[in-house]
C-alpha cells in the first residue's frame, strides 16, 4: 500500500490494471467510470477495481488523496 496525491481536476484515461486494486480516499474525491457505471467516492470511502476491469478517474476540483491496496 502506498499514499499517492492528484492535484485538482486530474483526469487518467481509460485503463486496467492485472491485480485487483483498492482506493481508499483519505481527503478530497474522484469520480470512476467503471461496467457503464459513473462512481463517485469521498473521504473515507473505498472503491474496489477488479483486475483486467477497464475504467477511467476523474479527480475531484479539490484534488483527491488517497492510499492504492493491489491484491495480487
Amino acid at each position: 500500500m502506498h499514499s499517492h496525491h492528484d492535484g485538482p481536476d486530474f483526469e487518467y484515461p481509460e485503463h486496467e490494471h492485472p491485480v485487483d486494486m483498492a482506493h481508499v480516499i483519505l481527503e478530497g474525491s474522484m469520480t470512476i467510470w467503471i461496467n457503464n457505471e459513473k462512481i463517485t467516492v469521498v473521504k473515507g470511502q473505498i472503491i474496489r477495481i477488479p483486475k483486467s476491469c477497464p475504467h477511467c478517474v476523474q479527480v475531484g476540483a479539490e484534488g483527491c488523496t488517497y492510499v492504492n491496496a493491489v491484491r495480487i
